[in-house]
């Protein structure tokens, strides 16, 4: 299947679709140019675009119990995500989104570990053993650690104003 999937194909549905914006098409294989042999490959990244929720697909499945098959039963046109998408600067997602960033346990460990290593604090042998402690903690502690964390942060959220004008005063020149 992921074979079928097809980015400069992708690409050419949606900027398609974007000329025609608030319409769409009825028959996208025919718009396109697209020969019957390549209906399967276009059904497959249309969907695949629609399940993103970059456009509203026009085929709709029909079964039998022979086979499984795809027609043209409504309009295709792009969402408003499908035109963000294509804007180099992300569009009105990217002004009005919220960005979540995903960080697993793994991952955070290390990076904690990674920061003690660094510290100048403690001698050598804390910050060997206390990087290897965290590095070895289950998941679920990570995040409780986490989550204590980011409840010390808050709660001394003033002791971080000094170095918040120092990053400022530095983008700033």
């Amino acid at each position: 299947m992921t074979d079928l999937l097809d980015r400069s194909l992708q690409r050419q549905i949606l900027s398609t679709l974007s000329l025609m914006y608030p319409g769409g098409t009825r028959d996208l294989a025919q718009l396109l140019a697209m020969d019957a042999d390549s209906e399967r490959r276009l059904v497959a990244n249309a969907s695949y675009l629609a399940e993103h929720g970059l456009l509203v697909s026009g085929f709709r499945r029909i079964s039998t119990f022979a086979s499984v098959t795809f027609q043209h039963a409504g309009e295709t046109s792009i969402t408003a995500a499908g035109l963000d998408f294509l804007q180099d600067d992300g569009g009105l997602s990217a002004i009005l989104g919220v960005v979540k960033v995903r960080i697993d346990a793994g991952q955070w460990a290390e990076l904690l570990a990674s920061r003690i290593e660094q510290s100048e604090n403690l001698s050598h042998e804390e910050r060997s053993s206390l990087a290897a402690a965290v590095r070895n903690l289950p998941a679920k502690a990570i995040e409780k650690l986490s989550s204590k964390m980011l409840d010390w942060a808050v709660d001394h959220w003033q002791d971080a104003l000094p170095l918040l004008h120092k990053w400022l005063a530095q983008s700033a020149g």
